[in-house]
């Protein structure tokens, strides 16, 4: 168990396949898992010297690139890496001055798919997204293009459902005595989930016969909605996924159907997660007991609703027992071994009814490692796979942001059409790109003030802050607010309070916004020179040649 040679999860190698190595080889089972950690190469060689050791040979793929910790100065100096900046999750960079331990980029399923392409019996993943372990199987057996969005997302949202287990079959459910009272054993016994998977990306989630735990609509959309942010907008590597109309239907005993999944272009960066030495902490955590149990303390309190505040309810705190929790930090951990040395005297110094130290011994202090999410342009981070030989790039969907290199300046029009028109005093601009691989430049460019893309690096590192708000500031009194429209690859936005009051009460030249949509395509924008893009209007030819 534990941690292996360069820093691979050694339990993977010892209690799943040291024990299962015949019957998934007997078996024809290919197995995908993000064991890696920090060196799947090294989990890699772990797993075939395992089968050799039971007499057999396995073709074994690591997927590599993530750890970016040598590269992580560089990264930062060529602006690479960006505040990771969403909707109610928010990180700074590091401080300077605190150690850094690890730097990981979560890949998506493009490095599965060609382990898989190549052969491989068994792919070892470092850092990547959990969704992405059962997506890339089913891009490779169904034959899904990168550009098949819903079908993305469909994959995804399945290996969401699957990641935490038994979460999704009953584990941690509200109506808890379902589960723990089921058939078959019930939490002593429960069943990991199965998904069946259909091409189209609608699949039926069941568990194995004969095991605990249950499958109800209920118990699939509690972890649908687990660790999710705007389910209209899940950002992952692969695809944005959007749950907004997932449907869920029981259709038999222990099998619900989940369908209805929608999917857009991924953004130009990847989630990167730093690990840094932030100091040192202790926290330890002793039981007192006896009447008046909570008095006898006057730091955190665990036993008498310490958790809900101001509505823990009265009566428990008449407790007559409860855990006491010490929490401290330090920039040096001699500080805390005094204070360790403080708490053991509380013992016999302190009030009665001490029992002990809850985990035996007295406390210790630990490094305290602070976790940061940052973004990096995805362009920059490759995966490469390793199966027999040579190291080979993987593929993915197409970058949200063209990669780096030399540009051309144009107009809107020359990538998008548009048409705009008025309710009140407010107008719309609605502009579609001209070909699919524009829309996700399209969607950078053009946003608006209050939803600037400040969390993503843009097509040749820089932060794009052309946007609608600023280029329309001097008749836009009001807001402007973008809705995508990925089916006809558009963008619709609302600019409020930009007609004067509108109609017959407007003094402006343009009382409807008819011309708004015209204004916004002879903007310029930068798209990348090997896009080609003409800046001839269309159609400008063929009048030509009637005069």
């Amino acid at each position: 168990g534990g941690v292996g040679k360069g820093g691979y999860i050694a339990e993977f190698v010892t209690e799943v396949w040291k024990p299962l190595c015949n019957d998934i080889l007997d078996r024809g089972v290919r197995v995908v898992t993000n064991a890696g950690g920090l060196d799947p190469l090294e989990c890699k060689r772990a797993i075939e010297e395992e089968a050799r050791k039971q007499g057999r040979e396995v073709v074994v793929a690591a997927v590599s690139g993530d750890d970016l910790f040598q590269s992580w100065g560089d990264l930062l100096k060529s602006n690479a890496i960006q505040e990771f900046k969403l909707e109610g999750e928010e990180d700074s960079l590091p401080p300077a001055k605190e150690k850094v331990l690890s730097v990981n980029a979560y890949f998506g399923a493009g490095g599965i798919v060609e382990a898989l392409r190549q052969g491989a019996q068994v792919v070892v993943t470092g850092r990547c997204a959990d969704s992405a372990l059962v997506l890339g199987p089913l891009i490779h057996e169904f034959g899904w293009g990168w550009q098949e969005w819903d079908k993305l997302a469909s994959g995804s949202l399945i290996g969401h459902l699957l990641e935490c287990g038994c979460q999704c079959t009953g584990g941690n459910y509200t109506d808890w005595r379902l589960s723990a009272n089921s058939g078959h054993g019930g939490w002593s016994n429960m069943g990991f989930p199965i998904a069946e998977c259909a091409e189209d990306g609608s699949c039926v989630i069941t568990k194995p016969p004969r095991t605990g735990g249950l499958v109800t609509p209920g118990t699939v959309a509690e972890q649908l909605v687990y660790e999710m942010g705007d389910p209209a907008a899940y950002l992952l590597p692969d695809v944005i996924v959007d749950s907004t109309q997932v449907r869920l239907a029981q259709v038999g005993e222990d099998r619900v159907r989940v369908e209805g999944v929608k999917g857009m272009p991924p953004t130009g960066t990847y989630k990167c997660s730093i690990t840094t030495l932030a100091g040192y902490k202790m926290i330890s955590e002793f039981i007192i007991g006896g009447l008046e149990a909570r008095l006898k303390t006057l730091v955190e309190v665990l036993g008498c609703e310490h958790t809900y505040g101001p509505h823990a309810r009265a009566p428990v705190q008449a407790n007559r027992e409860v855990v006491v929790r010490v929490c401290a930090e330090h920039s040096n951990p001699k500080a805390l071994s005094v204070l360790a040395k403080e708490l053991a005297a509380a013992a016999t110094g302190g009030p009665p009814g001490a029992i002990g130290f809850c985990g035996g011994g007295r406390p210790r202090p630990a490094p305290k490692v602070r976790h940061t999410a940052v973004l990096v342009n995805r362009a920059l981070t490759p995966a490469t796979v390793t199966t027999t030989g040579k190291a080979v790039p993987a593929s993915g969907p197409l970058p949200a942001y063209p990669p780096a290199g030399d540009r051309q300046r144009v107009p809107l029009v020359a990538v998008a059409i548009a048409r705009s028109g008025d309710k009140g005093d407010s107008a719309n601009v609605g502009v579609m790109a001209r070909k699919p691989e524009y829309y996700p430049l399209l969607k950078a460019a053009l946003t608006p003030e209050d939803e600037r893309v400040q969390n993503h690096v843009g097509y040749f590192g820089e932060i794009h802050t052309l946007v609608v708000q600023e280029y329309f500031r001097h008749l836009v009194k009001g807001q402007v607010t973008r809705y995508e429209l990925p089916g006809i690859h558009g963008i619709n936005f609302i600019l409020t309070q930009c007609l004067g009051g509108g109609g017959l009460a407007s003094l402006q030249v343009d009382k409807q916004g008819k011309s708004f949509a015209q204004m916004l395509l002879s903007m310029e924008i930068e798209v990348p020179a090997e896009w080609n893009v003409s800046i001839t209007p269309v159609g400008a030819n063929k009048i030509m040649s009637r005069l």
